[in-house]
């Protein structure tokens, strides 16, 4: 870590996604070199145990998510280096995987746990089938991030929302928006939403085709504060994605893209909200 520091110099951040445990690196020597450390709170248990719960109860599994953000507490993190990493996706029994886009699709009924504030999919016999991901889920993690006075949120992966994008919104209200702000800090965040979804739409154009990104920015307009931020970039893209245009897939750099928004450092942690693509 530090010879990549000392190679790519004060500039350029330098990040790591690390287990939720936070074994396998020592944090106490290479810390000081890092920008932020992604914590992947997920993937912590299979059904009938949550993978990704909140707090500790009986349907936990081997960990859950304030216990990851405590193992990388004592193992050296500052809480201003701690991103808590969140699933758009759910697992069942065996590591079964369920997109968030698919949970209509299964015939089991919803259930909220609310000492692990966590949502979850449960059998005929009201066993837990499948622990996932929802917007209620998620509001409640953001709500932890600010209490706990973490750096911020990151999220895998992004096609596994849905079509209406409920959770990347989830994450947007939780993490940035501030209802009783609408003013400079509130449209530096929706500057700084607009211009980091910008640098990957390309990316997301050839990977999940025209008709969902025109959808995406459709969704992204409607944010407060986000429409005026719009670059005509944007506006041609979504004009193409309705004409069903090819798209060419060279993107704005992001150095250029921020620093002509002029972000501060305060709304960094909203790259990594598109970190998966």
């Amino acid at each position: 870590m530090r010879d990549l520091r000392s190679a790519l110099g004060k500039k350029l951040w330098l990040t790591l996604a690390s287990v939720g445990s936070a074994q396998y690196i020592d944090f106490k020597s290479c810390v000081q070199y890092l920008n932020m450390v992604n914590v992947m709170a997920y993937d912590m248990g299979s059904a009938p145990k949550h993978h990704s719960a909140l707090y500790r109860s009986g349907i936990v599994g081997w960990l859950c998510a304030s216990d990851a953000v405590e193992a990388h507490r004592k193992a050296g993190v500052p809480d201003e280096k701690i991103v808590l990493g969140m699933p758009f996706y759910g697992r069942g029994k065996e590591g079964q995987y369920m997109k968030y886009r698919d949970r209509d699709k299964q015939k089991l009924k919803e259930a909220w746990h609310n000492v692990s504030k966590a949502s979850c999919l449960k059998d005929e016999n009201g066993e837990l089938a499948i622990g996932f991901e929802s917007p209620r889920s998620i509001a409640m993690k953001c709500a932890y991030i600010k209490e706990q006075g973490l750096r911020g949120a990151m999220y895998w992966e992004y096609a596994d929302d849905n079509d209406r994008g409920d959770l990347q919104r989830a994450v947007w209200q939780g993490v940035l928006q501030n209802d009783k702000d609408k003013s400079k800090a509130s449209q530096k965040a929706a500057k700084r939403l607009a211009a980091v979804l910008t640098e990957n739409q390309g990316r997301m154009t050839r990977r999940l085709g025209p008709s969902i990104v025109l959808r995406w920015l459709t969704c992204l307009s409607a944010m407060p504060g986000v429409r005026s931020a719009m670059t005509a970039r944007q506006r041609a893209i979504r004009t193409a994605c309705r004409s069903g245009l090819t798209m060419n897939t060279d993107v704005i750099r992001p150095t250029s893209m921020l620093r002509r928004c002029k972000m501060s450092r305060r709304f960094m942690p909203l790259s990594l909200l598109t970190q998966s693509l």
